[in-house]
């Protein structure tokens, strides 16, 4: 091929447009150059694509100048690219101003031109407005590229260092008889050039991490297509004592997809096992480029890689670095806020919020692409590739084109922690609280004292994470992450923060007793809480227990309504305070004088006498217990009271049947009904006193008339016993139930059957007007209360 001084225009022209298309810019930009300087003159296509390809070789200047050429055309095809590309141009000058009004100049002339554009724009815009606004202070000292002979006027780039030597790649060789004189990249060891066993002489070598142990190595291998594209997939190496590599083996399908592009690779170990961190455009990522993760072992068992959703954007993220001793995640990226093409970030791999990603400042990152991070560990320095100004070049027109390796000197920074301890609820000062401060990335107590003061003062390191701990009697543990901490590198930084404990969950506790009987406990009382402070109020009915349990608030003030029937109403007020959460009261009710009137009335009621039908309830059965209670006996029986004026009387002369009507009146009303409605009152006054919390214990004896035999006559006397019992089990929907089973209201069973009766009753079931019908009979078929005893204790 002859030399390209020899090769008329429209040669390279040619050889221009093929080199375009390509994708080999830089061939493209010489062809292009050499035309116009044996013409003088290039056409509108040429004019474009000469731009475009010093644009894509980061020959910035050379681009701006023929984009402003293009656009001096009329009628341009390709007007709204030259107006966006300056305006990139102007950004990755890091001349934000003037880009952000190139941008809006584009919008205002080509927003409906390309939709993809137009949504890049405004980005850009964003990003650069927040470059022009972003704070210049960052943690680096100092920033150069490095020492000794790594650099080349072609690119370097993924620094990795470990035990005093630095690790990297560089893209400096040819391509043995290619015809499209590509370049491949090998791998150094500081000067020396590191031998992979089983590496093909036209692959592209980068990207080499090396386990912590330094056994072995995870790194890139990358071929061209039939253009200048390129395409990586990771492999896993043995590293010998030399530093060469050996046993190179691809790493599996489900880290290398077929037809993606995987690389980048950083590896974390994990004892025993490991996590590599590694850039991927494969499918199931938010964007071009993400990072993904994936566990995996030393017998290289990998697991099904997960995308880090929170750090990954639409665009790419580049180039991950795990760093073991602060556990921060460094990047890069061109999807973020930044300063112009790829920035540097960090965030805390514990975070999964994507707010808290961290740009890491205008030195570390320049308004062109800062990518490969690698942080020593003692985190004092920071290596990175960059083709800023100040990297190595060939000629003037590439002065950006080419990535350096740089390293920065982060700035000693230290953060004086003052913390301020108030209660929450009124914000007063708090004395001695029990305070302890955690390193949260190796889970280190680094503080441990009780903070006589209301305030404490601790030195703590910016790179890392810690989380307070303060206790407190009376208050709520607080767990308390010192975030947001912002420190700037390079001096001491104080830090302030109030920091406000809530009180403890306070709980009021009230028991109530009779203020007679110390030691009789109330139940059913209704409680009113009220807080006096704001008026609200809560009320307690606790059933059968005399405890009530409130929760309240400290240092507040309150006040305590007791009301229970058959008792005064009692007010307490007091004031819940601070430091006891636990809160106890005791209340003693003093019965009202309706109580003590109704005990004495119901023990002049005694005796209350309950009448029944012959042979009831349940006639005709030996059965001790009744289906019926009391009320429901009673009504039957006096709806017979007619009958038993038509049988009894019919023994009786014309003269006498007057008589006799008026003595079975006189049962029915005087003594059956009489002692019906007496039982009602007794039934009232004895709900009174059992609210009131007296014990009660009744007694109950039962009668027959003697016209059946003995032993049935004791069944019937105890069914008509059961009866009443029932009644005080069913009346008014079950209200002694309660007093029944707890054994407050006791029941006692006396004396059954016929021996009571008195003489001459007859018992001739043959002759029922006598043994049925006559009031005398009738007399003996009853149950009475005959005693009533109030347990006084």
């Amino acid at each position: 091929m002859p030399g390209i001084a020899q090769y008329s225009y429209k040669q390279h022209i040619k050889y221009a447009d093929k080199s375009y298309e390509q994708g080999n810019y830089v061939e493209a930009m010489i062809h292009y150059d050499k035309a116009y300087q044996i013409g003088e003159y290039l056409d509108e296509e040429s004019i474009f694509r000469y731009g475009e390809s010093a644009l894509n070789t980061f020959s910035l200047g050379v681009a701006q100048t023929q984009f402003e050429n293009y656009l001096d055309i009329d009628s341009t095809v390709y007007s709204h690219l030259a107006s966006y590309n300056l305006a990139r141009i102007s950004h990755l000058q890091g001349n934000y101003a003037e880009a952000i009004l190139n941008y809006n100049i584009y919008l205002s002339e080509y927003e409906d031109a390309e939709p993809d554009i137009t949504r890049d724009v405004y980005f850009l815009t964003r990003q650069a407005d927040w470059a022009l606004k972003a704070d210049s202070e960052d943690e680096i000292d100092t920033i150069y590229p490095s020492s000794g002979m790594i650099n080349t006027p072609y690119s370097e780039n993924a620094p990795f260092v470990m035990d005093d030597s630095i690790y990297y790649s560089s893209l400096r060789f040819s391509i043995p008889s290619d015809k499209l004189r590509r370049y491949r990249s090998r791998l150094f060891k500081n000067e020396k050039q590191i031998t992979i066993e089983g590496a093909r002489e036209e692959n592209l070598l980068s990207n080499l991490s090396i386990s912590d142990d330094g056994s072995f190595t995870i790194f890139s291998i990358c071929d061209y297509d039939e253009t200048y594209n390129i395409r990586c997939a990771l492999y896993y190496g043995a590293l010998d004592s030399i530093g060469n590599i050996n046993g190179i083996k691809k790493l599996p399908e489900i880290i290398n997809v077929d037809s993606t592009n995987t690389s980048q690779p950083n590896i974390r170990f994990n004892d025993p096992d490991y996590t590599l961190f590694f850039s991927s455009d494969r499918s199931g990522g938010k964007g071009q480029r993400d990072i993904w993760k994936s566990t995996f072992t030393k017998e290289l068992e990998f697991t099904e890689p997960e995308n880090i959703s929170y750090i990954n954007t639409e665009k790419d993220e580049v180039s991950p670095f795990f760093h073991e001793n602060s556990e921060q995640l460094y990047f890069s990226s061109n999807g973020h806020n930044g300063f112009g093409g790829y920035d540097i970030y960090k965030i805390r791999y514990t975070e999964t919020d994507s707010s808290s990603i961290r740009n890491l400042g205008n030195k570390i990152n320049s308004p062109l692409n800062d990518v490969d991070p690698f942080v020593n560990t003692s985190s004092s320095e920071i290596y990175l590739a960059s083709n800023r100004p100040g990297s190595k070049y060939l000629e003037d027109s590439y002065q950006t084109c080419c990535f350096d390796i740089f390293k920065a000197e982060i700035k000693d920074c230290e953060i004086d922690l003052i913390a301020e301890f108030y209660d929450s609820f009124d914000d007063t000062e708090l004395a001695e609280v029990s305070v302890q401060i955690l390193d949260k990335t190796n889970d280190e107590i680094v503080f441990n004292e009780l903070v006589m003061g209301p305030e404490m003062e601790i030195q703590l390191d910016c790179d890392k994470e810690y989380e307070l701990i303060a206790l407190k009697r009376g208050y709520q543990d607080l767990n308390y992450p010192l975030e947001d901490l912002k420190p700037i590198y390079g001096q001491v930084n104080e830090v302030k923060r109030k920091i406000f404990m809530d009180p403890s969950d306070y709980n009021l506790s009230v028991e109530v007793f009779d203020e007679e009987e110390t030691d009789l406990a109330l139940t059913n009382t209704e409680l009113t809480l009220m807080n006096l402070d704001t008026g609200e109020e809560k009320k307690l009915s606790n059933g059968e227990s005399n405890l009530y349990n409130f929760e309240i608030l400290p240092k507040t003030k309150y006040r305590i309504i007791a009301n229970k029937r058959a008792y005064d109403q009692k007010i307490i007020d007091f004031n819940s305070g601070v430091g006891e959460p636990d809160v106890e009261k005791t209340i003693f009710l003093k019965k009202t004088e309706i109580v003590q009137v109704t005990k004495v009335s119901l023990k002049n009621a005694i005796p209350v006498q309950l009448y029944f039908d012959n042979d009831e309830p349940d006639p005709k059965t030996r059965g001790t217990y009744s289906s019926q209670n009391y009320t429901q006996t009673f009504y039957r029986y006096y709806d017979r009271k007619e009958k038993f004026k038509q049988v009894y009387s019919s023994r009786f002369s014309r003269n006498d049947k007057d008589g006799a009507v008026y003595q079975i009146e006189e049962l029915f009303e005087d003594q059956i009904k009489a002692g019906f409605e007496k039982y009602e009152k007794f039934k009232n006054q004895l709900l009174v006193v059992l609210e009131a919390g007296q014990k009660v214990n009744i007694y109950l004896r039962g009668y027959a008339s003697p016209v059946h035999e003995d032993d049935y006559n004791i069944a019937l006397g105890k069914r008509r016993v059961d009866s009443i019992r029932k009644e005080f089990d069913e009346w008014r929907d079950g209200v002694f139930l309660p007093y029944l089973n707890s054994g407050q209201l006791i029941v006692t069973e006396r004396s059954f059957g016929e021996e009571t009766a008195p003489p001459g009753i007859s018992d001739d079931p043959g002759n029922p007007n006598k043994s049925i019908f006559s009031p005398e009979a009738s007399i003996e078929r009853r149950v009475e209360i005959d005693e009533i005893n109030f347990n006084e204790n």
